[in-house]
């Protein structure tokens, strides 16, 4: 286990209160390995409400009232692009943003200009396009996991947590902050040496 995966460990450790035996850590491997991992030494408080449908619901309404997206074509499954219009994209996620008091995962390039088209020339690579995930053709569902983990510290009680699944975005959210990648770019079945390139 290199300097970062200990760092990584540390963290998610410091934030739940916890400590994992090295013995535990050394057999994981994936993202979400970790997550399962370290929930064996956490307290869940099964009797919450689920941060995911109070999100949605918050993202449902504001669609509605803001962007007058009809409320029963709102679901898990509608794809962040058919909400947030392409014209004015980026003045309208920032909107989003500061009207919710949300961090918000970062638009790619061809979120913006969907003629964008990526390659893998040394060009490409040199001018960070290529390796952003594109947001606005994901689901709601992807963009609440993400909203949940950029913002996991207004939503996620470390000392009162109510599932897995919010083990999970805390995880997902240092994994992002020890990698320097987005969240958005994170899959609990990520390896975490081999794919996120963490020692």
């Amino acid at each position: 286990m290199g300097l970062d995966t200990v760092e990584l460990v540390v963290d998610v450790e410091k934030h739940f209160g916890i400590s994992i035996p090295n013995v535990e850590i050394e057999a994981v491997r994936t993202v979400g390995e970790f997550a399962q991992c370290a929930a064996k030494y956490i307290a869940i408080n099964k009797g919450q409400k689920c941060k995911s449908q109070m999100l949605f619901y918050v993202l449902r309404d504001y669609a509605f009232e803001e962007l007058q997206f009809p409320r029963e074509q709102f679901t898990p499954s509608t794809i962040i692009g058919e909400v947030i219009p392409l014209a004015n994209r980026k003045n309208l996620w920032d909107k989003m943003s500061n009207d919710l008091g949300l961090e918000m995962p970062s638009l790619s390039p061809r979120d913006l200009n969907p003629d964008i088209k990526y390659n893998n020339s040394l060009l490409a690579g040199l001018l960070g396009v290529g390796e952003q995930e594109d947001i606005v053709v994901r689901s709601v569902r992807d963009f609440i996991d993400w909203l949940l983990s950029l913002n996991q510290d207004k939503f996620i009680n470390a000392g009162n947590i109510a599932s897995l699944y919010e083990i999970e975005r805390v995880v997902v959210y240092y994994t992002s902050e020890k990698c320097g990648i987005g969240v958005e770019s994170i899959q609990l079945h990520h390896k975490i040496v081999d794919d996120l390139g963490l020692d």
